[in-house]
C-alpha cells in the first residue's frame, strides 16, 4: 500500500514528459522499459511511450507500451483489480487497431495473475471467455492461449482427465491449422509427463516420438530427454534411463536442479530392483539430490518410510511414518515457534513478554502507516482542491468572455435580421402595386378582346405570369410573416365543414378543367376553436401544388376529429414527390423548370411547427401525391 502511494506521488509530481514527441525517440524509450521492467520508473516510461507512440501514429509501440504496463503490475501488484483496469484498456486500444498479438498477450498475463492468486473458478470464466473472443477474431494463438490455461488451472483444481483433454485440444489444433507457435514442444512435454504420471505409458510412448518433429531449441531437446528418461524408469529399463540421464547431463548445465531430482528417482528405483536397502536408506537421507525445503523433506519421509518397510524393519517403519505425520502437522507451527524462540533468545524476554512486545510493534507500524496514509491524502486533497480551484477560475472566465461575445454576436444579428426584414417587406409591397396594375389592364384587356381569339391568348399568358408573380411575392411575405409570428398561432372558433369548403371554393379557379376537386366532409359540422389561419395557409399551399402537377384525374381533401387533433389528408393523382428526397426543404422542386420558388411546402412546415402540429408524406401511396397534417383543436362548450 505505502509503494503504491508514493507512486502516485511520484505520477503527480513527476508527469508523463510530453516533451518528447519526435518519432526517434521511440526505439530509445523501448530500450528503457527493457531494462527497467521489474522497477517502478517503467510505469512512467510506458505512459511516455504510449503518448509519443500514438502522437506519431505507431499504434503497434503504444500497444507494446500497455502490455509492458500490465507485465509490470502483474510482476509486482497483489490487488487484482489494478491489472484487470489496464487489461481492459489494452483490450480496448489493440481492438481498436486490430492488434490482436498484444490483445492476447495481455488478456494472458491477466490471467496467469488470477491462477497465482487462487482464483481459480473466475480465471475458468475469464479464460472461457477469452477463447470465445479468439474465435471471432479468428486469431489462432489467442485459441491456444486459452487450452492451454484451462489445461493449467484444470490440473491445479485436480481434474486431469479435463487437463488432459484441453492440452491435447490444443496440440491437435496447432497441428489442422498447421500454425508456428513457439512453445509447441512445451505444450507436448507437458501433455507426455502428464501421461507418465498416470502410467499411461503406450500413449505417452507414441507421444514422445510424435513430438520429435517440433524439436527447435536445446530447452526443447531437455524435455524431450527428461521425458525418456521418465519413460525408461516407469519400463523398469534402467539401462536406457542411464544413458539418457547421461546424455541430459552432458547438456543441461543452466538446470541442475531437474537433473539432480530425476538421478533420485532413477536411483530409488535402482536400488528398490536391486534389492539394495542400505543404499535406499541412505539415499533417502541424503541431500546430494536434494535440498531441504518443505516439499523435499516430505518426500525423503516417505522413502525413508518404504526403505524401512522393505527392509522389514517394523520398528523403524512405525517411526518413519511418525515422524513424517508429525512432519506434516507441525510445520508452521515449527517455524513460528523457531522464530520466536529465536527472538526471545536474543532480546532475553519471556514468551509472554514476546507476544506483548510484537504487539506493541505491530500498533506501532500500523499507526505509522495510518499517519501516512492520512498525510498523502490531505497532500492528494490540495492539490485536486487547487486543481480544481484553478480549473474552475479559468472556466469561469472563459464562459464570461464567451457569452459577452455571444450577446454582441446575437444583438448583431437580430438588428441585421430586422432590417432585412424590413426592406424585404418594403420591396414586395412596392412590386404588389405595378403588379395589380397590370392584373387590372389585362382584365380589362380581356374583356375588350375576349372575342378576337388571338389578342385573347396574349392576355391569357400576361394574366397568368401576372398571377404567378403574385403567388411568388405572397409567398415570400408569408414565409416572412410565419418567422415573424404573426397570425398563424391566433385561435378562433369555426364550423369547420363550412370552413374548409371556403378554403376550397376560393382556389377552386386555379384547378385544371381535367381534374375534379373533391372534398369529404364530417358528418356533423362541428363547431371548435383551433389555428385557423395555420389549416387555410397549409390548405391553401397544398392544393397550389397539386393543381400545379395533377394533369387529369382528382384532388381529394378529407379530415376527420381525432382526440385533441384535426387530422388532414390532400391526395391528388399528379405526377407525385421523389420520397427519399425530404421535399419540405426551402426552395425543393420535383420538376426544375416548373414555375415557383419551390417553398410552398416549406411554408406548411413552418406553420405547422409554430402551432406544434405534424405533417409527413405518405410514401407507400403510388398514385400521385399524398400528404398527412394534423392541427391541435379545442371543443366548443355549449352554454
Amino acid at each position: 500500500m505505502l509503494k503504491l502511494y508514493l507512486l502516485i506521488i511520484a505520477l503527480s509530481i513527476f508527469p508523463i514528459d510530453k516533451n518528447y514527441g519526435q518519432e526517434k525517440d521511440i526505439e530509445k524509450y523501448i530500450n528503457k522499459i527493457k531494462r527497467y521492467q521489474k522497477d517502478s520508473s517503467v510505469v512512467k516510461l510506458c505512459d511516455t511511450l504510449f503518448y509519443i507512440s500514438e502522437k506519431n501514429k505507431r499504434y503497434s509501440q503504444a500497444s507494446y507500451a500497455l502490455t509492458k504496463k500490465i507485465l509490470y503490475y502483474c510482476m509486482t501488484s497483489k490487488i487484482i483489480d489494478s491489472v484487470e483496469k489496464y487489461k481492459d484498456e489494452c483490450i480496448k486500444y489493440t481492438n481498436k487497431h486490430g492488434l490482436y498479438r498484444d490483445k492476447y498477450y495481455a488478456w494472458n498475463l491477466y490471467i496467469m495473475k488470477m491462477i497465482k492468486l487462487y482464483k481459480h473458478k473466475e480465471s475458468i470464466i475469464e479464460t472461457q471467455n477469452m477463447l470465445t473472443s479468439a474465435k471471432l477474431d479468428n486469431y489462432k494463438i489467442g485459441i491456444v492461449y486459452a487450452y492451454k490455461n484451462l489445461a493449467h488451472i484444470y490440473e491445479l483444481e485436480g481434474e486431469r482427465e479435463v487437463s488432459l483433454n484441453y492440452i491435447k485440444k490444443a496440440i491437435s489444433y496447432i497441428e489442422e491449422k498447421n500454425i508456428k507457435f513457439k512453445s509447441t514442444y512445451s505444450l507436448y512435454g507437458f501433455y507426455i509427463g502428464k501421461l507418465l504420471s498416470n502410467n499411461r505409458l503406450l500413449l505417452a510412448k507414441e507421444e514422445i516420438e510424435k513430438s520429435k518433429i517440433y524439436i527447435k531449441s536445446k530447452k526443447d531437446r531437455n524435455i524431450y530427454l527428461k521425458n525418456l528418461v521418465k519413460l525408461h524408469i516407469k519400463e523398469k529399463d534402467l539401462e536406457k534411463a542411464k544413458y539418457y540421464l547421461n546424455k541430459l547431463d552432458s547438456i543441461n548445465w543452466k538446470n541442475t536442479y531437474y537433473t539432480k531430482s530425476l538421478k533420485y528417482v532413477y536411483y530409488l528405483e535402482k536400488y528398490t530392483i536391486e534389492k539394495e536397502y542400505d543404499k535406499l536408506i541412505e539415499l533417502s537421507k541424503s541431500s546430494k539430490f536434494l535440498n531441504n525445503s518443505i516439499g523435499n523433506k516430505l518426500v525423503k519421509y516417505e522413502n525413508l518410510a518404504i526403505a524401512y518397510s522393505l527392509k522389514e524393519k517394523a520398528k523403524n517403519t512405525r517411526q518413519q511414518y511418525e515422524n513424517l505425520l508429525l512432519f506434516k502437522d507441525s510445520v508452521n507451527r515449527d517455524k513460528q515457534t523457531k522464530e520466536i524462540n529465536k527472538l526471545s533468545t536474543q532480546l532475553g524476554l519471556t514468551h509472554e513478554q514476546f507476544k506483548n512486545q510484537q504487539l506493541e510493534t505491530e500498533k506501532h507500524k500500523l499507526s505509522i502507516k495510518i499517519l501516512l496514509i492520512i498525510s498523502v491524502s490531505i497532500f492528494l486533497i490540495l492539490l485536486l482542491m487547487i486543481y480544481i480551484y484553478i480549473k474552475i477560475r479559468r472556466q469561469a472566465k472563459l464562459e464570461r468572455n464567451l457569452n459577452y461575445k455571444l450577446k454582441q454576436a446575437n444583438a448583431k444579428i437580430i438588428n441585421e435580421h430586422i432590417v432585412e426584414q424590413s426592406f424585404f417587406r418594403k420591396v414586395n409591397h412596392e412590386l404588389r402595386t405595378p403588379l395589380n396594375s397590370i392584373l387590372g389592364f389585362s382584365d380589362i384587356i380581356y374583356e375588350k378582346y375576349k372575342d378576337n381569339p388571338e389578342t385573347k391568348k396574349f392576355v391569357d399568358i400576361i394574366r397568368r405570369n401576372s398571377e404567378l408573380l403574385a403567388t411568388l411575392i405572397e409567398n415570400s411575405l408569408t414565409v416572412s410573416e410565419i418567422s415573424d409570428n404573426k397570425d398563424i398561432e391566433k385561435e378562433d372558433k369555426i364550423s369547420i365543414n363550412s370552413f374548409c369548403q371556403e378554403i376550397v371554393d376560393k382556389i377552386s379557379h386555379k384547378c385544371p378543367e381535367r381534374v375534379d376537386i373533391i372534398i369529404y366532409p364530417i358528418a356533423h359540422d362541428a363547431k371548435i376553436i383551433t389555428y385557423s389561419n395555420a389549416i387555410e395557409e397549409i390548405l391553401n399551399n397544398l392544393l397550389d401544388n397539386a393543381f400545379k402537377f395533377t394533369k387529369k384525374g382528382n384532388v381529394k381533401i378529407k379530415y376527420k376529429l381525432h382526440r385533441n387533433n384535426i387530422k388532414f389528408t390532400v391526395s391528388d393523382t399528379g405526377i407525385g414527390i421523389e420520397k427519399k428526397n425530404n421535399p419540405f426543404e426551402n426552395f425543393y422542386k420535383t420538376d426544375i423548370f416548373s414555375p415557383g420558388l419551390g417553398i410552398g411546402l416549406s411554408i406548411c412546415q413552418m406553420a405547422i411547427i409554430k402551432v406544434n402540429g405534424s405533417i409527413s408524406i405518405d410514401k407507400k401511396y403510388t398514385n400521385g401525391t399524398k400528404i398527412h397534417f394534423s392541427i391541435p383543436y379545442k371543443k366548443v362548450i355549449e352554454d
